[in-house]
């Protein structure tokens, strides 16, 4: 701007100060699933400015810009530095995303106020010269326009709960710098998204899988996807396989094992285990929900099995997914032990386990930022957050994972639930009906090693 207006001739006259850190922080646009607003690297501190400028007339406004210009850096930084600093006391308490909501911007006093301020008024500084300088003009009102839009975005952070049409949720995560902060959002459904944007577009959309459905009905996952705003256009099926060797395997339902949330409850749950592969050298896998529990167990049973000389290999512990699977394919009296993410990548090639081993049902954690606000939003609306979405989830997660194992023709598997809750809560017929399958439930190791043998049959 001095350039165009012929007061400062070089460049070089007008050099800024080091640059100081920064603070970085990232959140969904308003009209999509996931975006991005990031705050780059600025100059920090005023240049220098000439005493023939700070006489002339014109200057009156450029003054103004040059001593309030740097105003929303400093408070961006401040705004920052305070979220990372509260967030990093709470990480000592465990919490590794902490959601970003009213009630802890009261409680960490970290509204974006202050920034919003300072860039509103900058813009408005911005357009009062752009009206007074026709050369000029196009690209001051472009900076003005992108502060704004900047602004749109941060203002979000003032009022958390306010924005979208489906609602957001925002979060904090962690950063390897301790002074900067990394604020994340998301949309709390796709469905109005989907409805809104996508499906109109389409002359047809097939969703095909075999966790769609909890038990016989669609309702859940039509809300989640927005499928229920057009019920004109929806059709749903049902398609089950014919005869005994194609029909899914029946749950074992440990009634006797420990809940993990109880102390010692994985000791005692994992020796149990290792009694029954001890009678049982088939090729197992265990699925896990925590990947801390899955290493503490593959510690217990590979003490437990050495001397049987079996080998217990686990995701995150001994190599990369090939090199697990390797091995797996090479011991028939292997046990592998690994996460939802591992049983993603599960083709009809790999290997084939024989006993599957279900630790944990996949509840979503209430505690979540992507969960909590759903759960709140539920709660108001008078529904059961239980019933209406953490039982929906778990149970269309447990089908997924399942349905994805690979499965010999003509084999049948062995599937341990050795979570007690599926046959002693309430919630229990709600959650095997919605699984589709059969349940059996078993009152002592003997009786579920004795099943196990039955159906697998000779080694």
């Amino acid at each position: 701007l001095e350039r165009g207006a012929g007061i400062v001739p070089e460049p070089e006259s007008h050099l800024a100060s080091p640059a100081a850190p920064v603070a970085e922080a990232t959140e969904a646009e308003t009209t999509g699933p996931s975006g991005a607003a990031t705050v780059d690297q600025a100059p920090a501190g005023e240049a220098a400015f000439s005493e023939s400028a700070l006489a002339a007339e014109p200057l009156t406004d450029l003054q103004r810009l040059r001593r309030k210009a740097f105003e929303p850096e400093r408070q961006l930084q401040k705004f920052f530095n305070k979220i990372a600093k509260h967030a990093q006391k709470r990480r000592k308490d465990g919490e590794s995303r902490i959601r970003y909501a009213d009630k802890l911007v009261v409680e960490f006093n970290s509204g974006p106020e202050h920034v919003l301020g300072a860039l509103e008024e900058v813009e408005f500084v911005l357009r009062r010269l752009a009206d007074g300088r026709a050369d000029l003009s196009p690209d001051l009102k472009r900076c003005a326009d992108l502060l704004r839009d900047f602004r749109s975005d941060l203002d979000h952070l003032s009022d958390p709960a306010a924005h979208g049409p489906g609602g957001e949720t925002f979060w904090i995560e962690d950063f390897p710098n301790p002074h900067r902060a990394l604020i994340r959002s998301a949309p709390l459904s796709i469905g109005p998204t989907l409805s809104e944007k996508f499906l109109p577009q389409m002359e047809a959309v097939v969703f095909a899988s075999a966790a769609l459905s909890i038990g016989d009905d669609f309702k859940f996952f039509c809300r989640q996807t927005g499928l229920d705003a057009v019920p004109d256009r929806l059709k749903t099926a049902l398609v089950r396989a014919r005869g005994d060797e194609a029909a899914p395997d029946a749950l074992m339902i440990a009634r006797f094992s420990p809940v993990l949330s109880n102390p010692g409850a994985l000791q005692t749950m994992m020796q149990s285990v290792a009694r029954g592969l001890k009678r049982l050298p088939r090729p197992t896998f265990g699925l896990f929900t925590h990947i801390g529990m899955l290493k503490q167990a593959r510690a217990i049973l590979s003490e437990a099995l050495a001397p049987d000389g079996r080998m217990v290999v686990a995701q995150h512990v001994d190599g990369s997914r090939d090199n697990l699977l390797h091995l797996f394919r090479h011991r028939a009296d292997a046990c592998l032990l690994g996460s939802e993410a591992f049983v993603e990548t599960l083709g009809e090639g790999d290997s084939l386990p024989e006993i599957i081993l279900v630790t944990k049902l996949p509840f979503p954690v209430p505690s979540e930022p992507l969960v909590a606000p759903q759960l709140e939003r539920i709660q108001e609306a008078g529904g059961n957050p239980l019933y209406d979405f953490l039982l929906p989830s778990s149970i269309l997660r447990l089908k997924q994972e399942l349905n994805r194992l690979p499965r010999k023709p003509g084999r049948k598997l062995a599937i341990w639930i050795l979570d007690p809750r599926l046959a002693t809560e309430k919630y229990a017929r709600f959650y095997q009906k919605g699984l589709g399958r059969e349940s059996v439930v078993f009152t002592s190791e003997e009786e579920l090693f004795a099943k196990t043998a039955e159906i697998l049959g000779p080694g």
